[in-house]
């Protein structure tokens, strides 16, 4: 049925199944926490790069505040990102694993300025055999 456990952090992170990286962060990051997960592909992209992604990022955004909204002991947003193929949707061109790292960084400011009042983190995994590692950004 329902879980008795109150909410306490959101997750936002890139729904890529080849990457698992909600698996490895329930493992790594979240372990005995309840954390409610979004999971959009391209995870925080759309939040570093809305001049392209606009109407991704309103949705992301729209679902963050319903979730804090909603669940009231929220108190962390952690942003989970990756080398990511989702940049391949941004004209633009190549980006480096730096420039993915660097919007992270991005994307939790995005973030800290639409939730004050919250502790927002960001983390960049990167595979590591059968595995992920976290770096916090």
């Amino acid at each position: 049925m329902f879980q008795k456990e109150e909410v306490t952090g959101l997750a936002i992170i890139c729904a890529d199944p080849r990457a698992n990286l909600w698996k490895f962060s329930k493992e790594k990051l979240f372990k005995g926490k309840v954390v409610t997960p979004l999971l959009v592909l391209g995870g925080g992209v759309c939040l570093a790069h809305q001049d392209v992604f606009a109407t991704e990022a309103h949705f992301l955004i729209g679902q963050a505040h319903f979730a804090v909204a909603n669940f009231p002991k929220i108190n962390k947003i952690t942003v989970v990102g990756h080398d990511c193929g989702f940049y391949r949707m941004i004209p633009r061109g190549t980006f480096t694993v730096a420039d993915k790292v660097k919007d992270l960084e991005i994307a939790a400011d995005v973030l800290r300025q639409q939730f004050p009042g919250l502790e927002v983190e960001a983390f960049f995994g990167e595979v590591r055999g059968k595995s992920i590692a976290f770096k916090k950004v």
